[in-house]
């Protein structure tokens, strides 16, 4: 018979306990945990990389003095890595041990056994006596077939293995499935579990988890650097900073005592949150004072083009700030040169829509592209024209 275990007495009580733990739930998330536990059901936590899938198991784990075992997915993963194999080398050392005369049934029996088999972390978690909290990280990275290892473990808590028969838990572990919905997972899975989905805070929650996470952070830092985080991931970036990545800015401007996140120091610590050279270029223009950003000229630019009645792609957009980055943004006039060769692909739209599109932000203030060729002179910019005439 399952020995029962109370992993949470209710919601509430699973989000005090998490957040001594280190780990601040949301009402969603600690309801959710509450109930993989009191119904013994598989949670299925599904969202982009670095929104605290994994951190979630191993808070449960931490909350609850439980073991936590770990199966960490991948392309190729298969039974013998997930669940158990033979010790084959030492079967060989008892079949040559026994010599001839013994019957092949004999033999047959003395190799099969505890002594001879390997357990991987689901059959580990199933045998385990004590709370154990059993992780399967990343699931959507495994090919689809193993998902059909996991069916029996996740719905009847229990192993086959046929040498040995069906090895059933003593006491169910809570077991916590992560993906980053790389792939869609197949409905038997979804069927057996229930389900949460984690995505990136809003910036209020996510100032209290840099808080809570670096206590030395001042306010006013930690809320320039989550508005710098919110602007970075609106780009197209490669990858997104994850949360993780956040509290490790935090605390990388606390050891080199940055006490205003200003566009150099963004410049001197984008590494940390920015892992692609393509991503850090992207990200320097993202700026941290007052006033329009290049994030904001551009979408302002876009937003009433496309309000004048012009389709302008993801795509074109992308083009015209990787543009803007080569010429520079301190004249109008070339700023409206650059927009309408990289957006508006018809010359009878071109007047109107440029007119339109730089009337809606007259306030604007040319933002400095960090690392950009783009020089104050007396005429704008470096840009062609400023070329044309040192010529002259």
């Amino acid at each position: 018979m399952l020995a029962q275990v109370t992993w949470f007495s209710s919601p509430d009580d699973a989000s005090a306990r998490l957040y001594e733990a280190g780990y601040l739930a949301d009402l969603p998330t600690a309801t959710t945990a509450y109930l993989a536990g009191a119904l013994e059901k598989p949670l299925l936590v599904e969202g982009p990389a670095g929104v605290g899938k994994t951190e979630l198991a191993k808070a449960v784990a931490r909350s609850t003095g439980a073991e936590l075992i770990r199966l960490q997915c991948y392309e190729g993963l298969d039974e013998a890595r997930a669940l158990y194999e033979w010790n084959y080398k030492k079967q060989l050392l008892r079949i040559r041990a026994s010599g001839s005369d013994r019957a092949r049934s004999e033999t047959h029996d003395d190799i099969f056994t505890d002594e001879f088999l390997l357990t991987r972390p689901l059959l580990t978690a199933i045998r385990r006596e004590e709370p154990t909290v059993l992780l399967i990280d990343e699931v959507d990275k495994t090919d689809v077939e193993v998902e059909g290892l996991l069916l029996e473990v996740l719905s009847d808590f229990q192993v086959t293995i046929p040498e040995l028969g069906t090895v059933s838990a003593t006491r169910r572990p809570f077991v916590v499935l992560t993906s980053n919905a790389t792939r869609e997972l197949s409905e038997a899975v979804k069927r057996r579990c229930l389900y949460l989905h984690l995505d990136y805070p809003d910036a209020e929650r996510e100032r209290e988890i840099v808080t809570s996470q670096v206590p030395g952070l001042d306010d006013a830092v930690a809320k320039q650097l989550v508005d710098v985080v919110a602007r970075l991931r609106e780009l197209e970036l490669k990858k997104a900073p994850s949360i993780a990545e956040s509290v490790d800015w935090a605390r990388t401007l606390i050891a080199l005592e940055i006490d205003n996140l200003d566009e150099e120091a963004v410049r001197r610590t984008l590494g940390v949150v920015l892992k692609h050279a393509s991503d850090q270029t992207r990200g320097q223009g993202t700026e941290t004072g007052a006033g329009m950003t290049l994030l904001d000229t551009h979408i302002g630019f876009v937003e009433a083009l496309r309000s004048a009645g012009l389709s302008v792609s993801l795509a074109e957009g992308l083009d015209a700030i990787d543009a803007m980055r080569h010429i520079g943004w301190g004249d109008r006039d070339v700023v409206r040169t650059v927009y309408a060769a990289t957006l508006v692909k018809k010359q009878a739209q071109r007047s109107p829509s440029m007119r339109s599109s730089t009337s809606t932000t007259r306030g604007w203030s040319a933002p400095a592209w960090p690392g950009s060729r783009s020089r104050r002179v007396a005429c704008g910019t470096t840009g062609p024209r400023s070329r044309r005439s040192r010529r002259s």
